[in-house]
């Protein structure tokens, strides 16, 4: 079973360059424009498929060798 990790970021170009790094992995992920305004500043969010709570970790692990440390990390799934 996929569940989504929605990540919230700070700016279009850092969730695109996520997803550029996520494809690169074997991830499929999306980046929307938030409709709500965010208490941390985030605009963008960076939907991300994953299939295990071991993925999901991954998934923040190569964001952050990027430099790309999201805030509020929820995910879909997993009692989340």
């Amino acid at each position: 079973m996929t569940n989504t990790l929605r990540l919230s970021v700070g700016s279009v170009g850092r969730a695109l360059h996520g997803q550029r790094i996520l494809r690169r992995n074997g991830y499929r992920s999306w980046v929307h424009r938030r409709t709500e305004p965010s208490r941390e500043g985030c605009g963008y969010t960076l939907d991300v498929a994953v299939r295990s709570p071991d993925e999901q970790a991954a998934v923040l692990r190569l964001l952050a060798a990027a430099g790309i440390t999201p805030s509020a990390p929820r995910e879909s799934g997993w009692g989340g």
